[in-house]
């Protein structure tokens, strides 16, 4: 079996790092989630944090991390939370190397980031449609929050491609060079859904200066009325 699945807290990932001689510092990474979607070079491994999301119905964003040990003869994964693209990525793990297995798991973690970004764009449609017709102050807590989100949403892209940039330049005996163009691939990827996060941020920024002019408009006309009565 070339593909390892353990909790935070199961008692097999001890029995991993020791096997392993995996850093006591990576573990505690492992039990926090704290920690940056990040890459780094352990002694006969490499650690990755890769970050899972969730937009929420209150348009924050939810975020898990799902880390990963690439080792000469396993990839094991760590994650608190069910990953429902884990066992197909990993599948057929008994045929696939370890350095593939992790192409897979990055690659799907990546692809879940593209219905966010959709439903993101589905989100701003709605209050532009809004914006003029109802600039409420709901409205307006929905632009803030979603503008945080997307700035959020915008780290964990920037962490992630990084990760697939120093994976691709880096000389590493656990990657075959036969896997650098699917790691190019990765990090174009990432480059579009950045390019995505961008235009849908200043979107949401026009859409403010948008719901300013409109209350000052509405302000305008309201005050109107009682001056046109007077004439009257």
């Amino acid at each position: 079996m070339n593909w390892l699945d353990f909790n935070p807290n199961d008692a097999k990932l001890e029995d991993f790092a020791r096997a392993r001689g995996i850093h006591p510092l990576h573990i505690e990474d492992c039990r926090s989630d704290e920690q940056q979607a990040k890459v780094e070079q352990g002694t006969g491994y490499v650690f990755i944090v890769l970050k899972l999301i969730l937009l929420e119905a209150n348009d924050e964003l939810s975020i898990a991390d799902l880390d990963v040990f690439l080792t000469p003869e396993y990839l094991a994964t760590v994650h608190r939370s069910p990953v429902p693209f884990l066992s197909s990525a990993a599948a057929p793990a008994d045929s696939l190397q370890p350095d593939e297995i992790f192409h897979r798991v990055l690659d799907a973690a990546v692809d879940s980031y593209l219905p966010i970004l959709d439903e993101v764009e589905d989100r701003v449609d709605l209050i532009e449609d809004l914006v003029v017709r109802d600039p409420s102050q709901e409205v307006l807590e929905r632009i803030a929050d979603l503008l945080t989100t997307l700035l959020d949403l915008r780290r964990v892209l920037a962490n992630t491609r990084r990760i697939a940039l120093t994976l691709q330049r880096a000389e590493n005996p656990l990657i075959r060079s036969e896997l650098q163009p699917f790691l190019r691939d990765v990090y174009d990827h990432l480059e579009r859904d950045l390019g995505s996060a961008a235009s849908e941020r200043e979107r949401l920024k026009g859409l403010l200066d948008i719901y300013h002019s409109s209350l000052a408009s509405r302000n305008n006309d309201s005050c109107a009325v009682p001056d046109a009565n007077r004439e009257s």
